[in-house]
């Protein structure tokens, strides 16, 4: 289980990747790169934060 803070850092990661256009995919590469995450977590997180901005990814 990460800390509150590290949540919060991945949540922005998230949003900040959205708002720029990245694609689903190269989010959840990220997530797994630098936060040590399994793929099932990153879309868990990704299900989790990106909410409508997410629609059509």
């Amino acid at each position: 289980m990460l800390t509150p803070l590290m949540e919060k850092a991945i949540e922005a990661l998230i949003l900040n990747n959205l708002e720029e256009g990245i694609l689903k995919d190269k989010i959840l590469l990220k997530l797994v790169q630098r936060f040590d995450l399994t793929q099932e977590q990153a879309a868990s997180y990704f299900s989790r934060f990106a909410g409508k901005q997410a629609e059509g990814y």
